[in-house]
């Protein structure tokens, strides 16, 4: 949701959906360049305060868009990640990903950090032996 609440964008299965008056009205997207096996298989979605910038995580994937969800293009992660969170700006984007490490049967996750936009993503805590299991699935992350 978009800081005004004006913007709101959400999913079921299959179907992309989102309201530009306060959730008013809900309309489908037409989500061109978002894969089709994405929208059945969203674990995520996040966006800017202006609602501009659309982050979409999905089964091993992330699309995004810049211009309010008209068209999305799609970005291999270098891990299958959950966002947690994006900056007003939409400048800076961080999410989880399972890591290779894990304290017993607890599954640990990896940091990782975007800080263009998405494009590109960088891992700063990384679970370890030293580091311990810094968060667990089902913790949230966010940036303030």
């Amino acid at each position: 949701m978009s800081a005004s609440g004006q913007y709101i964008i959400a999913s079921y299965p299959g179907v992309l959906i989102k309201s530009n008056n306060l959730g008013q009205s809900w309309f489908h997207i037409n989500a061109s360049g978002l894969p089709v096996a994405a929208l059945s298989s969203i674990s995520s979605i996040e966006m800017d305060s202006l609602g501009q910038y659309i982050y979409i995580g999905y089964n091993g994937g992330l699309a995004l868009s810049y211009d309010y969800g008209l068209t999305f293009h799609t970005v291999t992660p270098p891990a299958k990640l959950v966002l947690g969170a994006v900056t007003p700006s939409g400048k800076y984007v961080v999410g989880s990903a399972v890591s290779a490490y894990s304290q017993g049967a607890a599954a640990c996750n990896d940091i990782w950090l975007s800080t263009n936009y998405g494009l590109t993503w960088n891992m700063t805590l990384q679970a370890n032996a030293t580091t311990g299991c810094p968060i667990n699935m089902l913790t949230y992350l966010s940036i303030m």
